[in-house]
C-alpha cells in the first residue's frame, strides 16, 4: 500500500509556483507564517469559558496532584474517566497554572500549532515525494 496522492505535489508548489527551495529558511518562514495564522485565528482564546466537563477534569487533576494514585481510582467522576492523555494534560496544566483557563486554552492552541508544524515538516514531504 502506497502513500496517499498529493494534489498537486509539494515539489510543484515549492519550485514551479513559489520558486522555493526546501531548506531551513523556507521552513522558518513557514513556521512563522503558521504561528501568525494561529494567533489571528485563535486571538479570542482568552475570552473562552470553561467547557462542560473541564471543571471535572480540573477537580480530578487537583486530587491527583495531592495523590497520584487517584488517577487510577474507581472513585473518579464518570465524566473525567477513561482518557489517560487528557488526564496527564490536565494534571500538568494544573501543576503549572492551576485552573487559569486562559493559560490552559493557550496551551491547547500551542499543542495544535506544534502538531501542525510537525505534520508539515515530517509527514507531508514523505507523502509527496515526486
Amino acid at each position: 500500500m502506497g502513500y496517499p496522492p498529493c494534489f498537486p505535489s509539494l515539489r510543484f508548489w515549492y519550485v514551479a509556483v513559489f520558486n522555493l527551495q526546501e531548506n531551513r529558511r523556507t521552513w522558518t518562514v513557514f513556521a512563522l507564517t503558521l504561528a501568525v495564522v494561529a494567533c489571528v485565528m485563535y486571538g479570542t482564546t482568552p475570552d473562552l469559558l470553561q467547557d462542560a466537563d473541564d471543571g471535572d477534569y480540573f477537580a480530578e487533576a487537583e486530587l491527583a496532584a495531592q495523590d497520584l494514585s487517584h488517577l487510577f481510582s474507581p472513585d473518579r467522576r464518570p465524566s473525567a474517566m477513561g482518557r489517560p492523555v487528557i488526564d496527564v494534560v490536565f494534571l500538568v496544566d494544573y501543576l503549572l497554572w492551576e485552573t487559569h483557563l486562559t493559560l490552559y486554552h493557550y496551551q491547547v492552541v500551542f499543542a495544535h500549532f506544534i502538531a501542525s508544524l510537525a505534520s508539515c515538516i515530517h509527514i507531508l514531504p514523505v507523502w509527496c515525494v515526486s
